[in-house]
């Protein structure tokens, strides 16, 4: 009777105990209510900011797609009007969660550029992921990586051409369905135990270290810097 939906994969959800909320701008939830359709077939995402402590709606936009480009105007607007949250709870889907190079994506690396620790255990795992060195280049500088550089450095396994992603993948996919499906799985949750992706010492010490940066004069420099939209000229306290 329904047309069965294609499967999207996402970003593993954060299992942590979320930052508290006690005063307004402590935390902010920013989340995709579910896309419907108008009467005349027009697509709509409505996006919601909302203060955790307070419960106030900060803003609600009906976007065509959840687009970097379209949650990003959304966000430059709500923050000029209210600032920056210490913190920002998210769903794990996109533009928000990546399962890309290092699981950064545009927006926090837009964060990074505005003085705000990347959470998420996003430090964790791409140290984890490509040593602590290029861990510190990529998040320090906010750059992106090309595809080459990232199979270059290890952030991912192979890089093929666009037309010949699919071809490829089908090929690998194949290749593994053949091996014994049970020796796969155990195997998979071997490798899986031996990077835990959060709940140790590290993910505790980044969620510490965003709560003292956002109360620095950095902060502060970088939210003034944001709203009279010029370069952020940081102290260092």
């Amino acid at each position: 009777m329904v047309k069965r939906r294609r499967h999207r994969k996402r970003a593993a959800p954060w299992s942590d105990p979320f930052t508290d909320a006690v005063q307004a701008n402590d935390v902010w939830c920013i989340d995709f209510k579910g896309w419907f359709r108008t009467r005349n077939g027009r697509r709509v995402d409505p996006l919601t900011v909302q203060d955790a402590s307070s419960r106030f709606l900060l803003a609600c936009a009906g976007l065509t797609r959840p687009k970097y480009s379209q949650v990003r105007r959304t966000l430059d607007r709500t923050f000029r009007e209210y600032g920056l949250p210490r913190a920002i709870r998210t769903d794990n889907g996109p533009p928000f969660a990546s399962l890309g190079l290092g699981g950064l994506t545009q927006l926090s690396i837009w964060w990074i550029k505005l003085g705000i620790i990347p959470g998420w255990g996003g430090t964790q795992r791409l140290a984890q992921l490509i040593g602590p060195s290029r861990a510190k280049q990529m998040i320090f500088s906010g750059e992106r990586v090309a595809a080459e550089q990232g199979e270059t450095w290890g952030l991912v396994n192979e890089v093929v051409p666009p037309e010949k992603l699919a071809e490829r993948a089908l090929e690998l996919a194949s290749t593994i369905a053949a091996n014994g499906p049970v020796a796969v799985q155990l195997t998979k949750q071997l490798i899986d135990a031996a990077f835990p992706a959060s709940g140790d010492s590290g993910v505790v010490l980044e969620t510490l270290a965003g709560s003292l940066a956002s109360y620095t004069a950095d902060a502060q420099e970088g939210v003034a810097a944001f709203r009279q939209r010029r370069p952020p000229q940081f102290s260092g306290r």
